[in-house]
């Protein structure tokens, strides 16, 4: 038996109800859940293309282009900002990297888009040295950390690693997926994703983000978020890509503060 990376099948707007004794069903190429709370009993419809990407995730190469509003191309030394969906709404955005670290030391930047009063987002390393995204909409800060710890998934120096950070705005939840594993939290917290304010909205900040403040390579957004999966894949199609780019071109771009890491100028993406 072969495990994938979970996916999030069914939430509740509010995180205290329960769902409890799900159930499996699949009805001619039709694939359903079950589940009760106390003396409710319900049965949902599942998207087959979840699934699908859920079963696919050993064999999916593919970087995902579907919805994509922004890619950067290295030697561009700024870039305007594609406005980011509500997350209040429902909206979701994810922060899609290759990255390589030298040291994981406290304040580097990957990404800041924040603006005077903290509205906005970044993306920095932390005094834990883990990757730590900040969100904030003016009103409402929120954040959340990968897992720290040496384990599979985890940050690592002199070694190129495949990041993405999924704010789904749904389940107001973070996750962190490094080198094609979900951050579970491992031996330092019970489970590796977070959520989020439910009162957080509009995080957009800056119009303008420089080099310094992160390398971008792509944005997309989408109505709905897509599945983990499509992160997994396009690691993997990106791996190549790496392999590619290091043989011709010249492969770092020094950060504005980065404390001395270096990011690949082709290989970042942000994907909403």
């Amino acid at each position: 038996m072969y495990w994938s990376q979970p996916e999030i099948l069914l939430y509740d707007p509010d995180p205290k109800a329960r769902i409890s004794y799900p159930d499996f069903v699949e009805e001619k190429g039709r694939y359903f859940i079950t589940e009760t709370q106390k003396t409710i009993a319900r049965v949902h419809e599942i998207d087959a293309g979840l699934l699908e990407g859920v079963w696919n995730q050993f064999d999916r190469k593919v970087v995902a282009r579907n919805g994509l509003k922004l890619e950067w191309k290295g030697g561009t030394p700024t870039v305007t900002m594609p406005r980011l969906p509500d997350l209040r709404e429902g909206g979701g955005f994810s922060i899609d990297m290759w990255v390589k670290f030298r040291e994981l030391s406290e304040g580097q930047t990957l990404l800041d888009t924040r603006i005077s009063g903290g509205k906005g987002m970044a993306l920095t390393t932390s005094d834990r040295f883990t990757l730590r995204l900040t969100l904030n909409d003016g009103k409402t800060p929120s954040a959340w950390d990968s897992d720290p710890g040496t384990h599979a998934g985890t940050l690592r120096t002199d070694e190129w690693q495949h990041i993405a950070v999924i704010v789904d705005g749904g389940p107001k939840i973070i996750t962190f997926v490094i080198d094609g594993v979900l951050n579970d939290g491992g031996a330092a917290r019970q489970y590796g994703w977070g959520r989020f304010d439910p009162a957080l909205s509009d995080v957009n900040g800056a119009t303008n983000v420089t080099r310094g403040a992160g390398v971008i390579r792509r944005i997309e957004s989408d109505a709905c978020l897509r599945p983990l999966s499509t992160h997994v894949g396009s690691g993997r199609e990106l791996e190549g890509t790496i392999a590619k780019l290091r043989r011709r071109l010249d492969p770092t771009c020094r950060l504005g503060n980065a404390g001395g890491s270096r990011i690949h100028r082709n290989v970042i993406q942000i994907v909403p």
